[in-house]
């Protein structure tokens, strides 16, 4: 093939269940120390203030926490649903005070980046919520 050379997997193998929930236990251990570490107390990131050059910047503050509502769905805590629409919601509302966000959409010279961060959970108490609530 080209000369390129190539690997096949003979086998496919199911992670153990042990190992799936030892990641389990060690993300939610390690996310409240990301946010402590990473966020001020009302969980805008910490980033520079002021204009900023980079007009592109804007989807690398969501990516910090847009995977978290993905987290929830197979059997993260509430912790993450709930933190997860808390951070999309602050972050917004960051942006928009950086001018880097109208109307939920990224503003970029090509338009192409938005948020990836519309996911909805249904908490463990049926409870959905409303994305977004950068507003309030």
């Amino acid at each position: 093939m080209n000369g390129i050379p190539a690997t096949h997997s003979r086998q496919s193998m199911t992670m153990p269940t042990w190992a799936v929930l030892q990641l389990m236990r060690a993300i939610e251990q390690a996310a409240p120390i990301y946010l402590e570490k990473y966020t001020r107390p009302n969980g805008e990131l910490i980033w520079p203030q002021g204009a900023q050059e980079d007009t592109t910047f804007a989807d690398d503050l969501y990516e910090k926490f847009f995977n978290w509502p993905h987290f929830y769905a197979p059997g993260g805590s509430d912790y993450f649903c709930h933190t997860g629409e808390r951070q999309w919601n602050v972050t917004t509302r960051q942006l928009v005070e950086y001018d880097q966000v109208t109307e939920e959409f990224v503003n970029t010279p090509t338009g192409f980046i938005t948020p990836r961060t519309t996911s909805i959970c249904i908490t463990s108490d049926g409870r959905i919520p409303a994305f977004p609530g950068w507003r309030n």
